[in-house]
């Protein structure tokens, strides 16, 4: 006579049940930090640190917000504990970084807008203003030597993510 012992066969599919949920939270976790990380990117690519372009970079779940701060209004550099551009300012950049420190957890189906809500941020990007933007000594930059901002990103993550996804999982969260 064979007896079969199946007394763990209930503990077991229970584990197993759980699992598609842990696998779901594990792919938005990775989903976020790899927004977060190009957010990053892109923010710390902004030619000049100390400005209203740098500090308004925007990361948002499902619709891009719309509205910019000045950091030249009085009210806003007050929040932020510094007079408007004043010298020893922190770098505005820092403002932008902060907010995808804060940035929540999407689902599987989120969409996630990084964009820049300041009036002349696609003029720099795409050196269309009347005065031309030139990166001297910041990388990257094209080859004619223009700001590269998103279009490094998006180049860089649309044609290696896999890179950047393998960067995420050798980090201990």
């Amino acid at each position: 006579m064979l007896a079969i012992d199946t007394s763990g066969v209930g503990t077991y599919v229970a584990w197993l049940e759980k699992q598609p949920a842990r696998i779901v939270a594990e792919l938005c976790w990775t989903y976020r930090e790899w927004a977060v990380a190009i957010h990053a990117e892109i923010a710390m690519l902004t030619p000049q640190w100390s400005g209203n372009l740098a500090a308004n970079w925007a990361i948002d779940l499902n619709s891009p917000s719309t509205t910019a701060e000045d950091l030249g209004d009085e009210t806003v550099s007050a929040v932020h504990g510094r007079g408007p551009y004043s010298r020893g300012m922190l770098p505005a950049v820092g403002y932008s970084l902060d907010r995808g420190l804060k940035f929540g957890m999407p689902s599987l189906s989120s969409d996630i807008y990084i964009h820049n809500p300041v009036t002349y941020a696609e003029e720099v990007e795409t050196d269309t203003g009347t005065r031309p933007i030139r990166a001297i000594n910041r990388i990257p930059r094209t080859e004619t030597g223009k700001i590269a901002m998103v279009i490094h990103a998006y180049t860089k993550h649309s044609q290696n993510g896999q890179a950047l996804l393998d960067e995420l999982r050798s980090r201990s969260f």
